[in-house]
């Protein structure tokens, strides 16, 4: 009887996680084509092929944000599980892991993400719910440690380093939007990655 209800039990997460994953697509699907404000629960509904009932059990639109965020983060940190970035030098790591970070922040999901917090900007109450939480920057700071193992800054300067590269990533890739025919974005990269083996280096 209990292996039916572990079955059974399993069954209800899995249709969860899908059901979830598909208001996330349809979310970033929407926001990408017509920004935040074009989210709608029929809209979604529509582009997820749920009910609107369902899109509504899911939340408010900042649930469905934080849903994206969550992903978004997700994605990310599961880019990082590379066994190549835990070989070669810190410069060799380093030129990896801006160039996976990269190719993170051209993703429909971050955009879809630098669009929710430029729409947060007029909306405090958003801001809460889309924001690294301690458990994640906690569980963000043991993965790139044992990526850069070696590295003896402290965590603060650590964390300092690693945003300082998030930061350049991120003003690159909202001026690839502004401007797409950006050229020498490979310059950019590597100057990006010069500047993180740089940082991390400075023991």
């Amino acid at each position: 009887m209990s292996q039916v209800i572990s079955l059974v039990s399993a069954s209800r997460q899995g249709k969860t996680k899908e059901r979830r994953h598909r208001l996330v697509e349809a979310v970033v699907e929407l926001i990408n084509e017509g920004g935040f404000d074009s989210l709608s629960p029929q809209l979604i509904a529509m582009r997820s092929g749920l009910s609107v009932t369902a899109v509504k059990n899911f939340g408010s639109n900042n649930e469905l944000c934080e849903a994206v965020f969550s992903e978004c983060q997700a994605s990310f940190l599961a880019l990082l599980n590379n066994e190549a970035l835990l070989e070669g030098t810190i410069r060799e790591r380093s030129q990896l892991f801006v160039s996976l970070s990269w190719y993170h922040y051209k993703s429909d999901i971050y955009s879809a993400t630098i669009e929710m917090f430029l729409a947060k900007r007029r909306r405090e109450d958003m801001y809460s719910s889309v924001r690294l939480s301690k458990c994640q920057v906690i569980g963000y700071l043991k993965i790139a440690r044992k990526i850069f193992a070696e590295c003896e800054l402290d965590d603060r300067e650590f964390l300092e380093a690693l945003r300082a590269v998030h930061c350049f990533l991120t003003g690159l890739a909202l001026e690839n939007v502004v401007k797409p025919d950006l050229s020498n974005i490979g310059g950019y990269l590597r100057m990006c990655t010069r500047a993180m083996a740089a940082m991390l280096e400075n023991n």
